[in-house]
């Protein structure tokens, strides 16, 4: 995209260069809170694809379990307790499992002073230059 950029008016549109060593140096400088704010903006599309696939996820439940549910439905007390559970838990294990996995991807990026974190910044910057030589 710089080259691109550079061909047509002549100017870096985004010096990833200096981003990156500045993002090395202080992640945390509000000159650089908009890359936070787009790894966040990112990650509740993510959540909402994690949520759609752990309502997915336990719809695999094995169907004997409704199947129990529903066999002698008026001759049973607890059939109907177990209904309501079932339909009360099965919905909250499909957003509390996506949020767990969330939870964890944030403390895998944080733990340790962030190496993983700064791994990955690492990796984008290798990335661009490979893709932009300009950059290195």
């Amino acid at each position: 995209m710089n080259a691109a950029a550079i061909h047509w008016n002549g100017q870096v549109l985004l010096d990833l260069q200096i981003l990156f060593g500045g993002l090395t140096e202080k992640p945390m400088a509000l000159e650089y809170a908009w890359i936070h704010f787009m790894m966040l903006s990112t990650l509740i599309p993510t959540l909402i694809h994690f949520t759609v696939a752990g309502a997915a996820a336990v719809m695999v439940f094995p169907n004997q379990w409704r199947q129990s549910i529903l066999n002698k439905w008026e001759e049973r007390g607890d059939a109907q307790t177990g209904a309501l559970w079932y339909v009360t838990l099965v919905p909250v294990l499909g957003l509390a499992a996506p949020l767990f996995f969330l939870w964890l991807l944030y403390k895998l990026i944080s733990a340790h002073g962030g190496w993983f974190g700064y791994f990955l910044l690492d990796w984008a910057q290798t990335l661009s230059t490979v893709f932009d030589p300009l950059i290195g």
